[in-house]
């Protein structure tokens, strides 16, 4: 029963953590996810690509990235600590790979996961990324090849409580599905982007005047190699005696892929650089604006497109409903030979190359704020805000919004220290730590998601980290 159920927590987490987020990008995750008014350079890339006029606080012309990535990986119950007493040998004191849980440990369990069970993953990997800011007239280029990689899984509790106790706990109840999904992918998106800088007379009262403003976008060339979804609506009702039950099975899976990836018994094999079974166009628009010395305001809308899935898609569809009176006939004596075919027929999925189908991409706006307070601190200090609002549910993309406020200090000119929390989508809250080593042409970042990760590290329910190296070279002409 223990692994059973193992078994089936892991089958629905592995099936992002949100497209809100950008986990590779470890400036932004070190101050919360925010930043995006502060940043500037190849860290704007997949952020507001008008920030590619914008200088890092070492100003040269051009930046490369090497292979900034980003792990992130939450779930809503189970803490390290949980897992242990459920599933450790050395913890629980037992040798071998057979144990039963106790009733106190299916109580711990259902008492962490109230009505269902979620966990999200998600990582980033830019395999190459580059800008270059020519000067105002002509304005600044960037392009970038980024990898995404995620799932998201969610388990009705009932259907954990129903594994745990069988049931007896469901005697003339219904047993449902409800909200039981997941859903699994990696795409790649190759972008090309361009930002210019705009004189503008825009005034009004009482305020100072505005300029300019930076206006930028990036054109978006996706390839995807691998997408599934569940989507599973099946209810079970038992008889108040428990000798019988109906059930309705009813639900659908989707997905393209090629290889092992979609079939087990293929002999092609895996390869990171595979052939597409979905493409699609995507765009993002930026804009962003100084507002006295100090502050600057940011505005994007990323990930305006769609993937369209035709080869190698493939759909599994179930709807039919169960009757089943128990192994034997009550008068006859013999077995119900007809009632285990129907379940066995019932249950197994009806399978069928699907013509194909779209999803449109996370599309999300984001709202950044940043004040400048070198002057106040007496060295170089920022504050940054941002809000993100998605607008779909796909590739781990979420309509719940997210704000995140962070800073970074620098009482060390080439050490900033950067952290921030963040509020919203599927993280909740989540308070972000990071470290750089910043010199004119080099600089390292590294951030952990959760600040408490190394202090009780058995304590937390989930891990986000992130490692990125760039260059920058060409000086700016003064």
């Amino acid at each position: 029963m223990r692994n059973a159920l193992l078994f089936s927590l892991c089958f629905f987490s592995a099936s992002f953590l949100s497209a809100q987020t950008n986990p590779e990008n470890i400036v932004v995750g070190s101050m919360g996810n925010s930043g995006s008014a502060y940043i500037g350079g190849v860290l704007a890339l997949g952020i507001n690509p008008s920030r590619l006029l914008a200088y890092e606080y070492h100003e040269q012309k051009a930046s490369v990235t090497i292979f900034p990535a980003g792990f992130m990986l939450k779930n809503n119950s189970i803490n390290i600590d949980l897992y242990n007493t459920l599933f450790g040998k050395e913890t629980r004191g037992v040798s071998g790979d057979k144990t039963e849980w106790t009733d106190d440990d299916k109580r711990k369990l259902l008492n962490a996961i109230d009505d269902e069970f979620e966990i999200n993953g998600r990582a980033s990997v830019m395999l190459f990324g580059a800008s270059y800011f020519h000067n105002d007239k002509v304005g600044a280029f960037g392009f970038h090849i980024m990898d995404h990689f995620g799932g998201r899984g969610i388990l009705n509790g009932e259907f954990l409580e129903y594994a745990l106790y069988g049931n007896e706990r469901f005697l003339g109840r219904d047993l449902g599905g409800r909200n039981t999904t997941s859903n699994a992918y990696w795409y790649r998106e190759y972008a090309l982007s361009y930002a210019r800088e705009f004189a503008t007379s825009f005034r009004a009262r009482n305020l100072r005047p505005i300029e300019s403003i930076k206006v930028g976008a990036s054109l978006k060339w996706i390839a995807a190699h691998a997408y599934s979804e569940l989507n599973d609506e099946s209810r079970i009702f038992h008889s108040p005696t428990g000798d019988s039950l109906a059930a309705t099975v009813l639900y659908t899976a989707t997905s393209a892929a090629r290889g092992r990836l979609q079939d087990n018994n293929s002999t092609e094999s895996f390869s990171l650089f595979p052939e597409s079974v979905g493409n699609g166009l995507g765009l993002d628009l930026g804009m962003s604006f100084n507002y006295r010395e100090t502050m600057t305001f940011a505005i994007s809308l990323n990930n305006l497109g769609f993937v369209s899935f035709g080869d190698n898609a493939l759909l599994k569809t179930a709807d039919t409903t169960i009757i089943f009176t128990g192994l034997t006939d009550p008068i006859s004596g013999e077995a119900n030979k007809n009632q285990l075919d129907s379940i066995s027929n019932g249950v197994r999925a009806q399978n069928r190359t699907a013509d194909g189908f779209t999803r449109a991409l996370p599309t999300h706006l984001r709202v950044g704020f940043v004040m400048i307070l070198d002057d106040r601190l007496k060295f170089p200090a920022a504050l940054t805000i941002d809000y993100v609002q998605g607008f779909n549910n796909n590739f781990g993309n979420t309509g719940i919004p997210i704000l995140g406020v962070g800073g970074e200090i620098r009482p060390v000119r080439e050490m900033p220290i950067r952290t921030g929390i963040q509020l919203g989508g599927r993280q909740g809250f989540a308070w972000a730590f990071g470290l750089g080593y910043d010199q004119k042409n080099v600089a390292i970042d590294f951030n952990i998601g959760n600040i408490f990760l190394p202090f009780a590290p058995s304590a937390v329910k989930n891990l986000t980290f992130g490692l990125a190296i760039r260059g920058r070279f060409l000086n700016v002409e003064k």
